[in-house]
């Protein structure tokens, strides 16, 4: 994290007056895309920053801008965005209060900065940013997880918390859990990508029946599906970032471009190990990881049960 914040790459979001790169959506893609064919617990930590700080650049007043960005974009202090669980934002005197428990938030051991959605009195959902150490906010334990590990999630217990920044704008939750989603699908797109690199290398050296594994037609027709599937993953995940407006990005687009991404590398991963046979299920190769790392991305930011739910309601609504 350290030698991105170095490259400027914890700021692509943030505009260059505030010490950022000022980049768009879709090279911010590219990069998460890059982070994740690496390594996906280092792409997720970065995406959980960048949401949080494409929040402070585009929906905050300008005054707060100059005062927190800066710090965001040189990485001085790490942020995440958590946009499950249920948090309550009620008004007192001309304060806001937080209440409620958050699902978990990727790095949050290490973030100093948290952007929490809540839901307001009048059923409103803003985006909180909470500051490490406020009172009355709990960082809990860090939780076991099957794949990205060492990015450490931990839930957030808030108790009339009172929060130093509230986006209350119309649209603005949405409008921040559609760039963490658009994220979300990139470093889908890029560990179905590794996937697939490694699946393709290990079947031309790998010989069986006298010939390489890539010259049996069933191994081809995985390999084509795979690289049919990654491909399509990344054009609707750009697709999406180009969408965006001053009101964020189109929802329906960033929502299937997450659906198939992440679907994408479930289904991509889990055929790589089969290509590896014995070897996939083995620490000595990455394709194990690869496998446990994608099912994380079927559930973050939120859930695909209910992003499909959503986007089902919105195109029905569309029509």
């Amino acid at each position: 994290m350290r030698e991105l914040a170095e490259l400027g790459v914890l700021g692509a979001l943030v505009d260059q007056r505030q010490g950022g790169l000022g980049l768009d959506l879709v090279t911010t893609a590219m990069i998460l895309e890059e982070l994740g064919r690496g390594w996906t617990t280092v792409a997720a930590a970065a995406a959980g920053h960048l949401a949080a700080t494409w929040a402070l650049d585009r929906l905050a007043p300008p005054a707060e801008r100059e005062g927190r960005l800066p710090a965001l974009a040189r990485a001085d202090r790490l942020a995440t965005a958590v946009f499950t669980g249920a948090v309550t934002a009620r008004r007192e005197g001309q304060a806001w209060l937080l209440t409620g428990t958050t699902g978990l938030a990727d790095n949050a051991p290490r973030a100093g900065s948290f952007a929490v959605e809540a839901v307001a009195p009048d059923g409103r959902r803003v985006v909180a940013l909470v500051e490490r150490g406020a009172p009355g906010l709990r960082v809990g334990e860090p939780e076991a997880t099957l794949g990205a590990r060492g990015l450490e999630p931990c839930a957030l217990a808030l108790a009339d918390v009172r929060p130093a920044l509230v986006l209350e704008a119309a649209g603005a939750a949405a409008a921040v859990r559609g760039v963490a989603a658009l994220a979300a699908a990139a470093v889908a797109v890029g560990l179905a990508q590794a996937a697939f690199e490694a699946a393709l290398r290990y079947s031309q050296q790998r010989t069986t029946f006298g010939k390489p594994l890539c010259q049996h037609q069933a191994v081809q027709l995985k390999l084509a599906d795979m690289a049919t599937g990654v491909t399509a993953a990344r054009l609707l995940t750009y697709r999406a970032a180009e969408s965006e407006t001053s009101g964020g990005l189109d929802p329906a687009a960033t929502a299937m471009a997450r659906l198939h991404a992440a679907s994408v590398a479930a289904r991509t991963t889990l055929e790589t190990m089969r290509i590896h046979g014995g070897y996939g299920y083995v620490s000595e190769f990455p394709v194990e990881r690869f496998y446990r790392d994608a099912a994380r991305l079927l559930f973050v930011p939120v859930d695909e049960e209910t992003l499909r739910g959503d986007l089902a309601a919105r195109l029905v609504g569309a029509r």
